[in-house]
């Protein structure tokens, strides 16, 4: 069973008695709330995973006095999520939605359960901020997600000894070597790297 197929059972929604204050801020967190690409796979189709949903939604809230809770539910025959929006004022909305369950279908339970609940997370935050996914050729940088960021290579060997030397060699033949060095050959270390020959070279005794 893929996600495509998951039938909501149930869904139902209580509020406090007063909503004009959440209201208010739901709508205003809207300015904040893009639509999201489907750039994961899975099997023949694509969704758009709940990592992608999560930044989006936590910005949202903290730009608007909002809290969103979630938390798995389930019966003998049947799982679901619930989900309390809270705001400021004290003010809140929760939602349930459930779908049918028979736990003697699958061979992996808890990665099926897993998925079940993942899919209702996506689905019941999507409902609260008017979430859309949408197929994968749209951009993502519409989306506010950063782009994947080309891989670099590792610093190469003779990189590493000609930073070692210079570093051995004192803080401003380091800061020379550095300068030295290619966007490409920069990008190759990490902050550790960097760090270290940094300490290094502040460790050479003047006049070394």
């Amino acid at each position: 069973m893929t996600e495509d197929t998951f039938d909501i059972y149930s869904e139902s929604l209580t509020h406090s008695r007063e909503i004009s204050e959440i209201s208010a801020a739901l709508s205003n967190s809207l300015k904040d709330i893009k639509d999201i690409p489907k750039s994961a796979q899975a099997h023949n189709y694509k969704y758009a995973p709940l990592e992608l949903y999560t930044p989006l939604v936590r910005q949202a809230c903290i730009n608007n006095d909002l809290f969103l809770l979630q938390s798995p539910s389930w019966g003998p025959d049947r799982l679901g999520i619930v989900t309390l929006m809270t705001h400021a004022s004290g003010q809140w909305i929760r939602g349930e939605v459930f779908i049918p369950f028979d736990p003697t279908k699958y061979n992996n339970l808890p990665q099926a359960a897993g998925a079940i609940f993942s899919y209702l997370r996506r689905y019941a935050i999507g409902g609260f901020f008017s979430i859309s996914a949408h197929g994968n050729d749209y951009d993502a940088v519409e989306a506010n997600i950063e782009p994947e960021k080309p891989k670099v290579k590792t610093a190469s060997k003779s990189l590493m000894a000609k930073l070692e030397k210079a570093a051995n060699a004192g803080p401003e033949d380091l800061k020379q070597a550095f300068a030295s060095l290619t966007d490409k050959a920069k990008l190759s270390l990490t902050s550790a790297q960097v760090a270290q020959f940094k300490a290094t070279a502040r460790a050479v005794p003047d006049g070394n």
